[in-house]
């Protein structure tokens, strides 16, 4: 998976490339990842691969490299694999599943439910698609997927009004760039309603 944003933090605008690799089993349960976080500010890399029970993760950024062992009960996908372990069970309304997701930025692995909320016609590129509506909820946080018929994520709505679409590598970075970047720290600031002394 690829991602290119470009955001305003600090009054900074920044780019910020992701790029995630993995390798999985048949059942889609994680046995190696890669991932490369390129921004403006310096480069961050977190790789890893199953060792039995323990996950073994190198993390590499400001030219050091720190290990860490994270003690694994049960397999553990990275979201899209997830989806892909729901969508092998076969897709029906209702159906629901609770998988364990490893986050990369924070070197955990927790719980993510992913439901089939239905069928649901979605315009993409100016022609209607027959999609599956996925509702997940993540640490608390629920975002809206919209899944083809060969299972790619066409769409993600998330918190702080964030939408994922998918497109072609020249659409990406090249068009729908208009207006001000997106402000992370203004979407994550609390509002203060009088000011403070």
């Amino acid at each position: 998976e690829t991602s290119v944003m470009r955001l305003t933090v600090l009054e900074r605008e920044q780019n910020v490339r992701a790029v995630i690799g993995a390798d999985t089993g048949p059942d889609w349960a994680l046995r190696r990842f890669k991932v490369v976080l390129t921004t403006d500010l310096g480069d961050f890399d977190v790789h890893g691969a199953v060792e039995g029970t323990t996950l073994v993760v190198a993390m590499a950024s400001g030219g050091e490299t720190t290990e860490q062992r994270i003690a694994l009960t049960e397999p553990f996908y990275l979201p899209s694999a997830a989806r892909a372990s729901l969508r092998a069970h076969g897709l029906k309304p209702g159906l629901t599943t609770t998988l364990r997701v490893f986050d990369p930025s924070a070197l955990e692995h927790q719980p993510l439910t992913i439901e089939v909320v239905g069928r649901e016609t979605l315009t993409v590129a100016g022609a209607a698609v027959d999609t599956w509506k996925l509702r997940e909820s993540f640490r608390g946080i629920a975002t809206q997927v919209w899944l083809d018929a060969d299972g790619r994520t066409l769409r993600e709505e998330g918190p702080m009004d964030l939408v994922t679409v998918r497109e072609s590598a020249a659409d990406a970075v090249n068009a729908g760039w208009d207006g001000a970047p997106f402000d992370l720290m203004g979407a994550v600031a609390v509002p203060v309603r009088e000011p403070l002394a």
